[in-house]
């Protein structure tokens, strides 16, 4: 069997968003405790998105996310994964987005 090597980097972060914590309700964002859904973007964060659950999030939430152009969408969903409903995901694909 063929065995990959990965390479993990430190990157220089100064005046970016990091996640620094997380735990039962809450993400950390720059030592910052957030209890409510946000938009995490490397320079910014959108603290008014959605009160939304995973199964409760609409066309209008994912639309937003679309909206950002981003390439990678990490949707945190609590102490258990669980996927928004595949209609809501299907845009993501064709527009890059992982």
């Amino acid at each position: 069997r063929k065995q990959i090597a990965v390479k993990l980097h430190l990157s220089n972060t100064a005046g970016l968003n990091m996640f620094t914590a997380y735990g039962a309700g809450f993400v950390a964002v720059n030592h910052e405790k957030h209890e409510k859904n946000l938009i995490l973007l490397p320079e910014s964060i959108i603290t008014e998105w959605s009160t939304a659950t995973p199964a409760t999030l609409t066309e209008a939430d994912m639309q937003k996310l679309l909206e950002l152009g981003t390439e990678i969408v990490l949707l945190g969903t609590g102490n258990r994964l669980r996927f928004p409903p595949g209609p809501l995901l299907r845009p993501f694909a064709p527009a890059g987005i992982g």
